[in-house]
């Protein structure tokens, strides 16, 4: 039986990491084909690594405490330890505990962004608690992500010190279940404590409708309350190892009670009948961090402009500026150019704004993409051959002048039609077929025996097969990014 667990435990192993390998050698073909291996190794290193690191740390203090634990076991019962194959699926257990909660509790972003960015914005400190910027968009979160990690690995470390004191084949279990119950609630109340202390924080980005920040209730009421319950919870705790359940239990009331009551109690008797005078300094303090915040502060003036009723406009040194003045909206554009331009399967997404160069001219020009829409063949996508191996690409693109329109109220095209027809010399499509799409759509397998849809021609279907180097050998996948050669 033992046998088979091993062998099962290895194959979930063989089984995860065969999926996780793959995935990782996927993404990084990705990023090697767009020329950006070093940003997906940086990106993976800030992923990784701290949560690794946590691993690591947590797998170090279950391990110690799980050795304390039957170190504890022998001494009490006189047992034999467990065999070395016991020892290794307990290292297993133990590894795999690790690496998960470390996953969950850590957020690795929070870490990177600790090591790298706290240092600055230091300008702007809060007048609350006198803190700077980088405090709370760097420091509060990891401070908050290390109570979370380190409460999660004091209280497995507990249950695995006493799980592991039980000793395997005893004749008598002495298990101090009361003790391990009082640690755990004590260190629980702790942890409480010290979200309540970096909680206080959180006050100075408190939404009040009027302002946004500490008010008179938050510094005067809710403030000071915090601290009372911060040291209630302590003073629970010291109670909870002591076995004083019911104090700990009645002082619970003393922490919660007051911070749901006297809060709304003093803002509608005292505070809203004088928000004039006791919220002016804390919307002072709102407008200064405003200023602050879009760099106003002592470096802006008022300036009055004389009305001019009717103001002289240069319309010849403006030309330019006005000739590039965008008139179409991108939804209509999108809604017009479908009704003009259509071609199944394909369907316009995404409008890009673009300036090119046409006939010796700077114009500005909307941009849309022909993207492949599998839902519009009906049936025929549900087959698993046709969205793999036969509809692979969008097809070409509408791109128009963005400031002018015909007599009849649409869009001058430079490029349409399928093939594409280019009016203007300027202007070459050399590559219609898309198949890098901001449309997200299966993998797709190239390069095959199978003739690829390109584009519909009277009652015949005109195929192609791929031209690029992009993709796996043998493979190409779309991605988040279009991709047509327009010179």
């Amino acid at each position: 039986m033992p046998r088979l667990v091993y062998l099962a435990v290895a194959f979930a192993i063989l089984f995860i990491l065969t999926i996780a390998g793959a995935s990782t050698i996927i993404e990084y073909s990705w990023w090697q084909e767009m020329g950006q291996v070093d940003t997906w190794l940086s990106m993976a290193t800030y992923r990784y690594l701290p949560r690794l690191g946590g691993a690591v740390l947590l797998f170090l203090i279950l391990r110690f405490a799980f050795a304390q634990g039957r170190r504890v076991a022998r001494s009490l019962e006189n047992v034999v330890d467990i065999q070395p194959a016991g020892n290794l699926v307990a290292n297993l257990a133990i590894a795999f505990v690790s690496f998960v909660v470390a996953w969950v509790t850590i957020d690795a972003w929070t870490v990177a962004q600790y090591f790298g960015g706290r240092s600055t914005t230091t300008a702007w400190h809060d007048p609350v608690f006198g803190q700077p910027l980088s405090f709370y968009f760097f420091e509060l979160p990891f401070y908050v992500d290390c109570l979370k990690f380190f409460l999660t690995s004091g209280i497995l470390a507990i249950l695995v010190y006493y799980g592991s004191s039980i000793p395997f084949g005893a004749r008598t279990l002495k298990f101090e279940f009361g003790k391990l119950v009082r640690i755990v609630a004590a260190l629980v109340l702790v942890a409480w404590a010290a979200r309540l202390y970096f909680g206080r924080y959180e006050l100075v980005m408190s939404d009040h409708g009027f302002l946004t920040g500490a008010d008179y209730v938050d510094e005067h009421i809710r403030l000071p309350l915090a601290w009372l319950a911060i040291g209630t919870f302590l003073v629970m705790a010291a109670l909870m190892l002591f076995g004083r359940y019911l104090i700990a239990a009645a002082l619970i009331l003393v922490a919660v009670v007051p911070a749901w009551i006297v809060p709304p109690i003093v803002s509608g008797f005292y505070v809203k009948p004088n928000e004039i005078s006791l919220e002016r300094p804390y919307i002072e303090r709102h407008i200064a961090a405003t200023r602050a915040a879009y760099g106003i502060e002592g470096h802006s003036k008022e300036t009055v402009l004389p009305a001019v009723a009717d103001p002289k406009i240069d319309f010849v040194k403006n030309r330019p500026t006005f000739e590039n003045v965008r008139l179409w909206d991108r939804p209509a554009f999108i809604d017009t150019v479908s009704q003009i331009q259509p071609l199944r399967p394909y369907v316009y997404k995404a409008i890009d704004v673009d300036r090119y160069t046409i006939d010796g001219v700077m114009r500005q020009v909307l941009i849309a993409p022909r993207e492949l829409e599998i839902s519009q063949l009906g049936e025929a996508a549900k087959q698993w051959i046709n969205p793999r191996f036969t509809y692979t690409h969008g097809y070409g693109l509408v791109l128009a002048e963005a400031n002018r329109i015909t007599a009849s109220g649409l869009p001058v095209l430079f490029v349409q039609n399928a093939p594409p027809e280019v009016k203007t010399t300027s202007l070459k499509v050399t590559r219609p077929e898309i198949y890098y799409s901001e449309h997200s759509h299966e993998p797709v397998f190239v390069n095959t025996a199978q003739l690829e849809f390109d584009y519909p021609s009277g009652n015949e279907n005109v195929h192609t097969h791929y031209k690029g180097t992009g993709g796996f050998p043998r493979f190409t996948q779309s991605q988040e990014a279009w991709h047509a050669v327009v010179a």
